[in-house]
C-alpha cells in the first residue's frame, strides 16, 4: 500500500489504506447515527429518510435501504426515485422477483425512465425467463432521446469543510471538462454543480 502524509501543525501522520478505511467506516457510522437520531425526533421527515436510504444503499446495507425505501413509497407514492431505488436494492440482493413491482411502479410514474426500463428487462431475463419480453424493455431503454435528459457534473472544490466530500464525489477540473464535452456531444443537456460541504 502507498501511505500518504497528512500534515498537522506539529507532525506528519502517515495514513495507510487500512487507516483510511477505518476513518471512512467511522465517518459512515457517524452519518448513520446522525440520521437515525434525527428520525427518532421526526420519523416522517422525508429528506432525512431519503438521505438515510441513500447512505445505506451506498454502504451496501441493502436490507436497511429496502426498509426505508418501502417506507418512502408509502410516504410519497408518486416518487419515481423511491420505487426505482427500492427495486435496485432488491436487485443488489439478487431478489429480482421482489424488484418487479417497484420497477413497474417507477415506469407507470415515468414511462421513459431508462434505469427502470433496463431493470425490468433484466428481471424478465433473469427471473421470469422471458428473453423476448426482456429485449423489448431493453430496446425501450435504449430508445431514449438524450436531449430529454439533463446530466449534472459535480465539480471538486477547495474549502474548509469538516469533511471534504467534494473531493470524494466531485470531478476534478480536467475530468469535469472532459465529461461535459463528451456528454454534450452525445446530445445530453449538461449542467454543473458543486458539493455544498
Amino acid at each position: 500500500s502507498l501511505p500518504f502524509p497528512i500534515f498537522t501543525s506539529s507532525y506528519v501522520v502517515k495514513f495507510t489504506k487500512q487507516h483510511w478505511r477505518l476513518l471512512m467506516k467511522t465517518a459512515n457510522q457517524l452519518t448513520f447515527t446522525t440520521y437515525e437520531a434525527s428520525l427518532k425526533l421526526n420519523p416522517n421527515d422525508l429528506e432525512t429518510n431519503v438521505m438515510l436510504a441513500e447512505a445505506n444503499f451506498t454502504a451496501g446495507r441493502f436490507d436497511e435501504a429496502i426498509d426505508i425505501y418501502k417506507r418512502l413509497t408509502q410516504m410519497k407514492p408518486d416518487s419515481v426515485d423511491a420505487h426505482f431505488q427500492l427495486a435496485e436494492a432488491f436487485m443488489k440482493l439478487n431478489l429480482g422477483e421482489y424488484a418487479f413491482e417497484p420497477y413497474q411502479n417507477a415506469i407507470k410514474l415515468s414511462p421513459k425512465h431508462v434505469g427502470a426500463l433496463h431493470g425490468l428487462g433484466m428481471v424478465y431475463l433473469s427471473t421470469k425467463g422471458k428473453p423476448s419480453v426482456a429485449v423489448d424493455f431493453l430496446r425501450q431503454a435504449l430508445d431514449i432521446d438524450p436531449g430529454t435528459i439533463t446530466v449534472f457534473v459535480r465539480i471538486q472544490t477547495k474549502g474548509s469543510a469538516a469533511y471534504e466530500l467534494s473531493k470524494k464525489f466531485g470531478a476534478g477540473p480536467a475530468t469535469a471538462v472532459e465529461l461535459v464535452d463528451r456528454l454534450a456531444r452525445y446530445g445530453f443537456k449538461v449542467g454543473l454543480c458543486f458539493h455544498v460541504g
